[in-house]
Protein backbone atom coordinates (compact mmCIF):
# COMPACT_ATOMS: atom_id res chain seq x y z
CA UNK A 1 0.00 0.00 0.00
CA UNK A 2 1.46 3.31 -0.96
CA UNK A 3 -0.09 6.49 0.74
CA UNK A 4 0.62 9.45 -1.84
CA UNK A 5 -0.37 13.38 -0.56
CA UNK A 6 -0.02 16.81 -2.26
CA UNK A 7 1.86 19.89 -1.45
CA UNK A 8 3.13 20.24 2.16
CA UNK A 9 3.49 23.88 2.51
CA UNK A 10 3.96 23.86 6.68
CA UNK A 11 3.93 23.30 9.17
CA UNK A 12 6.54 25.92 10.07
CA UNK A 13 6.15 24.81 13.76
CA UNK A 14 6.65 20.74 14.88
CA UNK A 15 2.83 19.86 15.42
CA UNK A 16 3.05 15.81 16.45
CA UNK A 17 3.78 16.81 20.14
CA UNK A 18 0.56 18.30 20.61
CA UNK A 19 -0.92 15.11 20.00
CA UNK A 20 -4.14 16.33 18.12
CA UNK A 21 -6.36 13.88 17.51
CA UNK A 22 -7.04 15.04 14.31
CA UNK A 23 -4.02 14.61 13.05
CA UNK A 24 -3.12 11.62 15.04
CA UNK A 25 -5.79 9.91 12.93
CA UNK A 26 -4.14 11.09 9.70
CA UNK A 27 -1.02 10.00 11.14
CA UNK A 28 -2.05 6.72 11.69
CA UNK A 29 -3.65 6.36 8.12
CA UNK A 30 -0.18 7.72 6.39
CA UNK A 31 1.44 4.98 8.69
CA UNK A 32 -1.13 2.03 7.91
CA UNK A 33 0.53 2.34 4.26
CA UNK A 34 4.43 0.53 3.53
CA UNK A 35 5.00 4.01 2.73
CA UNK A 36 4.44 7.54 2.32
CA UNK A 37 4.99 10.27 -0.19
CA UNK A 38 4.33 14.07 -0.82
CA UNK A 39 5.77 16.80 -2.50
CA UNK A 40 8.00 19.35 -0.28
CA UNK A 41 7.28 22.00 -1.93
CA UNK A 42 8.93 24.85 0.33
CA UNK A 43 13.06 24.96 1.57
CA UNK A 44 13.78 23.40 4.95
CA UNK A 45 16.92 25.53 6.10
CA UNK A 46 18.20 27.17 9.24
CA UNK A 47 18.04 31.27 8.19
CA UNK A 48 21.30 31.92 10.01
CA UNK A 49 23.64 30.49 7.60
CA UNK A 50 25.03 32.92 5.68
CA UNK A 51 25.56 31.60 2.17
CA UNK A 52 21.56 30.76 2.04
CA UNK A 53 19.65 34.28 0.40
CA UNK A 54 16.38 35.08 -0.88
CA UNK A 55 16.12 35.37 -5.37
CA UNK A 56 14.99 38.07 -6.74
CA UNK A 57 10.99 37.96 -6.89
CA UNK A 58 8.77 36.28 -4.87
CA UNK A 59 9.63 33.68 -2.32
CA UNK A 60 7.51 31.27 -0.22
CA UNK A 61 7.77 31.09 3.65
CA UNK A 62 10.74 28.89 5.06
CA UNK A 63 10.47 25.94 7.64
CA UNK A 64 13.14 25.39 9.90
CA UNK A 65 15.34 22.33 10.03
CA UNK A 66 13.14 20.63 12.64
CA UNK A 67 10.66 20.00 10.08
CA UNK A 68 12.37 17.70 8.44
CA UNK A 69 12.12 14.93 11.57
CA UNK A 70 8.58 15.98 11.87
CA UNK A 71 7.71 14.74 8.38
CA UNK A 72 9.59 11.78 9.16
CA UNK A 73 7.50 11.40 12.20
CA UNK A 74 4.47 11.57 10.31
CA UNK A 75 4.90 8.48 8.13
CA UNK A 76 6.51 10.39 5.11
CA UNK A 77 9.73 7.78 3.78
CA UNK A 78 10.47 9.82 0.41
CA UNK A 79 9.48 13.35 -0.63
CA UNK A 80 10.07 15.20 -3.83
CA UNK A 81 11.99 18.12 -4.08
CA UNK A 82 11.03 19.37 -7.51
CA UNK A 83 8.46 21.92 -7.31
CA UNK A 84 7.96 25.30 -8.70
CA UNK A 85 9.13 27.35 -5.33
CA UNK A 86 12.64 25.42 -5.55
CA UNK A 87 14.72 28.29 -6.15
CA UNK A 88 13.36 30.89 -4.22
CA UNK A 89 16.36 30.45 -1.65
CA UNK A 90 19.65 29.96 -3.36
CA UNK A 91 20.66 26.70 -4.69
CA UNK A 92 22.34 26.43 -0.96
CA UNK A 93 19.08 26.49 0.60
CA UNK A 94 17.53 23.64 -1.72
CA UNK A 95 21.07 21.61 -1.07
CA UNK A 96 20.15 22.09 3.27
CA UNK A 97 17.02 20.46 2.85
CA UNK A 98 18.08 17.64 0.92
CA UNK A 99 20.71 17.18 3.90
CA UNK A 100 18.07 17.70 6.06
CA UNK A 101 15.78 15.51 4.75
CA UNK A 102 18.23 12.75 3.98
CA UNK A 103 19.48 13.27 8.28
CA UNK A 104 15.91 12.29 9.43
CA UNK A 105 15.32 9.42 7.37
CA UNK A 106 13.74 10.52 4.07
CA UNK A 107 14.88 9.99 0.79
CA UNK A 108 14.76 12.35 -1.82
CA UNK A 109 14.00 13.06 -5.52
CA UNK A 110 13.98 15.95 -8.37
CA UNK A 111 17.02 17.76 -7.01
CA UNK A 112 20.74 16.99 -7.83
CA UNK A 113 23.65 18.97 -8.74
CA UNK A 114 23.03 18.01 -12.39
CA UNK A 115 19.98 17.01 -14.54
CA UNK A 116 21.10 13.94 -14.19
CA UNK A 117 21.46 13.61 -10.40
CA UNK A 118 17.79 15.45 -10.29
CA UNK A 119 16.27 12.35 -12.02
CA UNK A 120 18.24 10.23 -10.15
CA UNK A 121 15.28 8.05 -8.77
CA UNK A 122 14.89 7.78 -4.93
CA UNK A 123 14.37 3.95 -3.53
CA UNK A 124 12.65 2.83 -1.14
CA UNK A 125 12.71 -1.14 0.21
CA UNK A 126 9.65 -1.49 1.57
CA UNK A 127 8.48 -5.70 3.05
CA UNK A 128 6.82 -5.93 -0.16
CA UNK A 129 9.83 -5.10 -2.69
CA UNK A 130 11.84 -1.80 -3.71
CA UNK A 131 9.75 1.13 -5.22
CA UNK A 132 11.59 3.73 -7.04
CA UNK A 133 10.61 7.55 -7.27
CA UNK A 134 11.41 10.02 -10.25
CA UNK A 135 10.46 13.62 -9.01
CA UNK A 136 9.86 16.69 -11.45
CA UNK A 137 8.31 19.75 -11.76
CA UNK A 138 6.83 21.13 -14.68
CA UNK A 139 6.51 24.93 -13.34
CA UNK A 140 9.40 26.64 -12.47
CA UNK A 141 8.92 30.56 -10.98
CA UNK A 142 12.59 31.54 -11.23
CA UNK A 143 14.54 31.12 -14.31
CA UNK A 144 17.81 28.97 -13.95
CA UNK A 145 15.92 26.88 -10.87
CA UNK A 146 16.14 23.85 -13.09
CA UNK A 147 19.50 21.47 -13.13
CA UNK A 148 21.58 21.40 -16.40
CA UNK A 149 24.27 18.86 -17.15
CA UNK A 150 27.37 19.82 -18.32
CA UNK A 151 28.42 20.80 -21.74
CA UNK A 152 31.69 21.35 -23.55
CA UNK A 153 33.80 24.34 -21.34
CA UNK A 154 30.25 24.70 -19.14
CA UNK A 155 29.78 23.46 -16.29
CA UNK A 156 26.66 21.23 -14.81
CA UNK A 157 24.21 23.46 -12.61
CA UNK A 158 22.44 22.36 -9.42
CA UNK A 159 18.54 22.39 -9.50
CA UNK A 160 15.55 20.44 -9.52
CA UNK A 161 14.29 18.20 -12.42
CA UNK A 162 11.73 19.69 -14.35
CA UNK A 163 9.87 19.74 -17.47
CA UNK A 164 9.70 23.01 -19.28
CA UNK A 165 7.31 24.36 -21.44
CA UNK A 166 8.09 25.88 -24.68
CA UNK A 167 6.33 29.38 -26.06
CA UNK A 168 3.36 27.08 -27.49
CA UNK A 169 2.61 25.58 -24.52
CA UNK A 170 4.28 21.89 -26.09
CA UNK A 171 6.98 20.45 -23.89
CA UNK A 172 10.67 20.77 -23.94
CA UNK A 173 11.68 17.47 -26.15
CA UNK A 174 15.18 16.78 -24.66
CA UNK A 175 13.71 17.34 -20.89
CA UNK A 176 10.85 14.89 -22.27
CA UNK A 177 13.65 12.43 -23.53
CA UNK A 178 15.76 12.06 -20.34
CA UNK A 179 12.99 11.75 -17.69
CA UNK A 180 11.39 9.19 -19.52
CA UNK A 181 14.42 7.46 -19.74
CA UNK A 182 15.28 8.13 -16.17
CA UNK A 183 11.17 6.13 -15.74
CA UNK A 184 12.76 3.19 -17.88
CA UNK A 185 15.95 3.05 -15.33
CA UNK A 186 13.51 3.23 -12.52
CA UNK A 187 11.69 0.49 -13.77
CA UNK A 188 14.48 -1.54 -14.44
CA UNK A 189 16.03 -1.52 -11.12
CA UNK A 190 12.71 -1.89 -8.67
CA UNK A 191 9.48 -3.75 -8.38
CA UNK A 192 7.12 -0.50 -8.54
CA UNK A 193 8.15 2.45 -10.16
CA UNK A 194 6.16 6.22 -9.59
CA UNK A 195 6.77 9.20 -11.15
CA UNK A 196 6.22 12.22 -9.33
CA UNK A 197 5.09 15.45 -10.80
CA UNK A 198 4.49 19.10 -9.23
CA UNK A 199 2.57 21.12 -11.65
CA UNK A 200 0.12 24.13 -12.01
CA UNK A 201 -0.54 23.90 -15.25
CA UNK A 202 -3.88 22.75 -17.17
CA UNK A 203 -3.27 18.87 -16.83
CA UNK A 204 -4.30 18.10 -20.46
CA UNK A 205 -0.96 19.47 -21.40
CA UNK A 206 1.16 16.81 -20.11
CA UNK A 207 -1.16 13.92 -20.46
CA UNK A 208 0.70 12.42 -23.38
CA UNK A 209 3.65 12.64 -21.42
CA UNK A 210 1.72 10.78 -18.62
CA UNK A 211 0.92 8.02 -21.10
CA UNK A 212 4.27 7.68 -22.49
CA UNK A 213 5.60 7.36 -19.15
CA UNK A 214 3.50 4.64 -18.19
CA UNK A 215 4.53 3.57 -21.39
CA UNK A 216 8.09 3.89 -19.83
CA UNK A 217 7.47 1.58 -17.30
CA UNK A 218 5.83 3.59 -14.67
CA UNK A 219 3.31 1.85 -12.51
CA UNK A 220 1.57 4.95 -11.39
CA UNK A 221 1.63 8.75 -12.23
CA UNK A 222 1.43 11.37 -9.20
CA UNK A 223 0.98 14.77 -9.89
CA UNK A 224 0.49 17.44 -7.28
CA UNK A 225 -0.63 20.97 -7.25
CA UNK A 226 -2.24 24.46 -5.78
CA UNK A 227 -5.13 25.41 -7.81
CA UNK A 228 -8.85 26.66 -7.27
CA UNK A 229 -10.24 23.09 -8.75
CA UNK A 230 -10.04 19.41 -8.23
CA UNK A 231 -8.69 17.26 -10.91
CA UNK A 232 -9.34 13.88 -12.14
CA UNK A 233 -7.91 10.48 -12.21
CA UNK A 234 -7.76 8.44 -15.33
CA UNK A 235 -6.57 5.04 -15.68
CA UNK A 236 -4.08 4.24 -19.11
CA UNK A 237 -3.59 0.98 -19.52
CA UNK A 238 -4.44 0.02 -16.20
CA UNK A 239 -2.08 2.18 -14.35
CA UNK A 240 -3.56 5.16 -12.19
CA UNK A 241 -2.49 8.69 -13.03
CA UNK A 242 -3.46 11.33 -10.79
CA UNK A 243 -3.91 14.54 -12.36
CA UNK A 244 -3.11 16.76 -9.43
CA UNK A 245 -3.91 16.23 -5.42
CA UNK A 246 -4.42 19.04 -3.95
CA UNK A 247 -2.44 20.01 -0.50
CA UNK A 248 -1.95 18.04 2.70
CA UNK A 249 -0.65 21.54 4.54
CA UNK A 250 -1.20 24.61 3.29
CA UNK A 251 -0.18 26.76 6.45
CA UNK A 252 0.33 30.13 4.84
CA UNK A 253 -0.66 31.99 8.21
CA UNK A 254 1.89 30.98 10.47
CA UNK A 255 4.62 33.50 11.55
CA UNK A 256 7.42 33.42 9.10
CA UNK A 257 9.86 35.30 7.80
CA UNK A 258 9.24 36.95 4.28
CA UNK A 259 12.34 38.39 2.25
CA UNK A 260 12.22 42.42 1.33
CA UNK A 261 10.50 41.53 -2.37
CA UNK A 262 7.35 40.17 -0.59
CA UNK A 263 6.94 43.41 0.96
CA UNK A 264 8.10 45.87 -1.57
CA UNK A 265 5.94 43.94 -4.02
CA UNK A 266 2.83 45.18 -2.04
CA UNK A 267 4.16 48.35 -0.86
CA UNK A 268 4.41 47.16 2.84
CA UNK A 269 7.11 48.77 5.26
CA UNK A 270 8.10 46.38 6.64
CA UNK A 271 9.05 48.51 9.90
CA UNK A 272 4.92 48.78 10.10
CA UNK A 273 3.98 44.91 10.25
CA UNK A 274 4.78 41.78 11.91
CA UNK A 275 5.18 39.04 9.20
CA UNK A 276 1.84 37.65 9.87
CA UNK A 277 0.06 40.91 8.51
CA UNK A 278 2.14 40.40 5.23
CA UNK A 279 1.17 36.70 4.85
CA UNK A 280 -2.70 37.91 5.56
CA UNK A 281 -2.39 40.43 2.78
CA UNK A 282 -1.34 39.18 0.26
CA UNK A 283 -2.89 35.38 0.52
CA UNK A 284 -6.30 36.30 2.80
CA UNK A 285 -8.45 37.94 -0.34
CA UNK A 286 -6.89 34.98 -2.50
CA UNK A 287 -8.02 31.94 -0.54
CA UNK A 288 -9.77 29.71 -2.82
CA UNK A 289 -11.89 26.74 -1.60
CA UNK A 290 -10.84 23.21 -3.24
CA UNK A 291 -7.34 24.56 -2.09
CA UNK A 292 -8.10 23.81 1.56
CA UNK A 293 -10.05 20.53 0.57
CA UNK A 294 -7.97 17.56 -0.55
CA UNK A 295 -7.42 13.45 -0.49
CA UNK A 296 -4.99 10.93 0.90
CA UNK A 297 -4.73 8.14 -2.02
CA UNK A 298 -4.56 4.71 -0.92
CA UNK A 299 -3.20 2.64 -3.75
CA UNK A 300 -3.13 -1.09 -3.18
CA UNK A 301 -1.28 -2.66 -4.78
CA UNK A 302 -1.23 -6.40 -5.75
CA UNK A 303 1.22 -8.17 -8.34
CA UNK A 304 3.50 -5.16 -8.88
CA UNK A 305 0.32 -3.01 -9.91
CA UNK A 306 -1.98 -0.58 -8.36
CA UNK A 307 -5.30 -3.17 -7.94
CA UNK A 308 -7.38 -0.66 -5.86
CA UNK A 309 -7.29 2.92 -5.02
CA UNK A 310 -8.77 4.53 -1.95
CA UNK A 311 -9.19 8.41 -1.90
CA UNK A 312 -9.81 9.48 1.85
CA UNK A 313 -11.18 13.45 1.74
CA UNK A 314 -9.29 15.86 4.00
CA UNK A 315 -9.99 19.57 4.70
CA UNK A 316 -7.24 22.07 5.93
CA UNK A 317 -9.27 24.75 8.32
CA UNK A 318 -10.09 26.84 5.81
CA UNK A 319 -11.66 29.05 8.69
CA UNK A 320 -8.92 28.91 11.49
CA UNK A 321 -8.38 32.54 12.64
CA UNK A 322 -4.50 30.77 14.12
CA UNK A 323 -2.34 28.64 13.44
CA UNK A 324 -4.23 25.94 12.74
CA UNK A 325 -5.23 26.71 9.51
CA UNK A 326 -3.78 25.13 6.72
CA UNK A 327 -3.52 22.19 9.01
CA UNK A 328 -5.20 19.10 8.21
CA UNK A 329 -7.58 16.92 8.93
CA UNK A 330 -9.97 14.14 8.20
CA UNK A 331 -13.67 16.28 6.22
CA UNK A 332 -16.86 15.30 8.12
CA UNK A 333 -19.00 13.70 5.65
CA UNK A 334 -20.50 16.66 4.15
CA UNK A 335 -16.89 18.42 3.09
CA UNK A 336 -15.92 14.55 2.12
CA UNK A 337 -19.17 14.20 0.01
CA UNK A 338 -17.98 17.60 -2.05
CA UNK A 339 -14.84 17.15 -2.60
CA UNK A 340 -15.13 13.38 -3.42
CA UNK A 341 -17.85 14.41 -5.76
CA UNK A 342 -15.72 16.68 -7.74
CA UNK A 343 -12.78 14.60 -8.27
CA UNK A 344 -15.32 11.89 -9.82
CA UNK A 345 -16.56 14.69 -11.92
CA UNK A 346 -13.44 15.54 -13.34
CA UNK A 347 -12.30 12.26 -13.57
CA UNK A 348 -15.83 11.17 -15.96
CA UNK A 349 -13.91 12.66 -18.69
CA UNK A 350 -11.42 10.05 -18.50
CA UNK A 351 -14.00 7.12 -18.35
CA UNK A 352 -13.07 6.49 -14.55
CA UNK A 353 -15.59 5.63 -12.39
CA UNK A 354 -15.32 6.63 -8.46
CA UNK A 355 -17.73 4.83 -6.30
CA UNK A 356 -18.72 7.03 -2.63
CA UNK A 357 -18.70 4.63 0.28
CA UNK A 358 -18.63 5.94 3.70
CA UNK A 359 -16.79 9.22 2.92
CA UNK A 360 -14.21 7.19 0.68
CA UNK A 361 -13.85 6.92 -3.16
CA UNK A 362 -13.36 3.39 -4.38
CA UNK A 363 -11.61 2.85 -8.04
CA UNK A 364 -11.39 -0.72 -8.91
CA UNK A 365 -8.88 -1.52 -11.21
CA UNK A 366 -9.49 -4.82 -13.36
Amino acid sequence: MLAATGDLVGPEIPVMDLEEPEMTQLVAILKSASLAVGNAETPIFDYSRADIYPAGGESQPVKPPAIAKEYARMGFRVLNMAFNHAGDWSPQGLEQTKELLNGAGIETMGYGVSRTFAQQPAYVNTRFGRVAFVGVTTTLSHVGANATDAAGLTRARPGVSALRLNADKSYNAYDAYTLLRAVRGAKDTSDFAVLFVHSHEPPDLFRNFYHMAVDAGADAVIATDTVPDHRGIEIYRGVPIFFGLNPFFYSMFELSTPSADRYESLDVDPRSVIPRDIIEKQFRGARMHPIFNSVIGMLKTSGGRVSEIRLIPIELREDAEDWRNGHPRLADPKQGLETLTAIAKASEVYGTKIRIEKNVGIIQIP
